[in-house]
């Protein structure tokens, strides 16, 4: 249940805001301010309102449950693709607007991983919270704290120790040991938020070079977001693969329809490169996987996709070294992502 209500209820609650913005604040910014300059605040003011909206919603109704953030964090951009493939063809303005307010929603969504961390990080000690004066100690206790807390409703959840937080495990395809497991740690938790700001803001600075197929291009930001954070929070290695080759596909079209004057030859060349590199990686994959399979750390001898367990692999020094630059060659052809 708790997972059913942050993937609808949420979402649900940020489009509802986002239509009551488009319906009774647009028209009013435009008569307001003009056309030309409604344009340019118009993100802006999307995403203040979301904003404002979402924490007037969090103290009235609590905070979404973290059971399943990160599944709703990739359903998210894969919902709004799905309803953007039902927007009427002509309707090129509402669905360049859609599309960034969609991906705008989601980097609020984002925002909630954030609240274990501020509330880690201005937390005091017990031993501080004791010396300090009255005022801080009411403050801290009768304010703060509770602020806080309706962010983060997990009270175990903090990224200040090793580990993966927010882990979502389940069995995909049992055969080969392949789950469905997500998680964050404190360096992916980042690469997440940053990742959910970058998207919109480049899907917005793209705008004025797109005039055609519309739909396509925003449906292809979309799913390109997918791959990019499930690349992020992917704890199975056949998980990961998938969504590092999903990302191959948007970038592809994104290159060979809207790029520049070589943009043919472009994406060729990047769809050759790219999937030399993900072939390496996938040997490589299956060559760890292999390994442990045999290796005495598996006691049961299973084999299994799982990354923390295959974090106990102890490989040979060379064979390490070819892995290393195996992985590396691979990510080094997507950066210029």
């Amino acid at each position: 249940m708790n997972v059913l209500t942050t993937l609808l209820m949420w979402p649900l609650v940020w489009v509802l805001v986002t239509l009551f913005t488009a319906v009774v604040f647009w028209p009013w910014l435009q008569k307001m301010v003009g056309l030309e300059q409604a344009e340019k605040a118009g993100p802006g003011a999307y995403l203040g309102g979301m904003v404002a909206a979402v924490v007037f919603t969090t103290f009235v109704f609590g905070a979404p449950s973290t059971d399943g953030i990160l599944t709703a964090l990739l359903a998210w951009p894969a919902l709004g693709a799905f309803v953007i493939l039902f927007l009427p063809r002509q309707w090129s303005d509402g669905t360049r607007r859609f599309a960034s307010v969609w991906l705008w929603a989601g980097f609020v969504l984002s925002l909630y991983l954030l609240g274990p961390v501020v509330r880690d990080a201005l937390a005091p000690s017990e031993a501080a919270l004791d010396a300090s004066g009255p005022f801080t100690q009411l403050f801290w206790t009768h304010v703060a704290e509770p602020f806080f807390g309706v962010f983060c409703t997990d009270a175990s959840l903090s990224f200040g120790t090793a580990g993966y937080r927010l882990v979502e495990d389940s069995v995909w395809i049992e055969t080969f040991g392949i789950h469905y497991k997500l998680g964050l740690d404190g360096i992916s938790l980042w690469l997440v938020i940053l990742t959910t700001l970058l998207t919109p803001l480049a899907l917005d600075v793209s705008w004025n070079s797109v005039s055609t197929k519309v739909k396509e291009f925003a449906i292809s930001f979309l799913m390109l977001e997918v791959g990019m954070l499930g690349a992020f929070v992917a704890l199975d290695l056949f998980l990961f693969y998938v969504f590092w080759e999903l990302m191959l596909v948007p970038m592809y079209l994104i290159i060979g329809i809207w790029g520049g004057k070589d943009r043919i030859y472009a994406a060729v060349k990047f769809f050759i490169y790219t999937m030399v590199g993900s072939l390496l990686m996938l040997v490589a994959i299956l060559y760890i996987v292999m390994e442990f399979q045999h290796a005495p750390e598996n006691t049961a001898q299973l084999m299994t996709f799982d990354l923390e367990q295959i974090s106990y692999l102890q490989v040979p020094r060379w064979p390490q070294v070819i892995l290393f630059f195996t992985f590396a060659l691979a990510f080094a052809i997507k950066v210029p992502m």
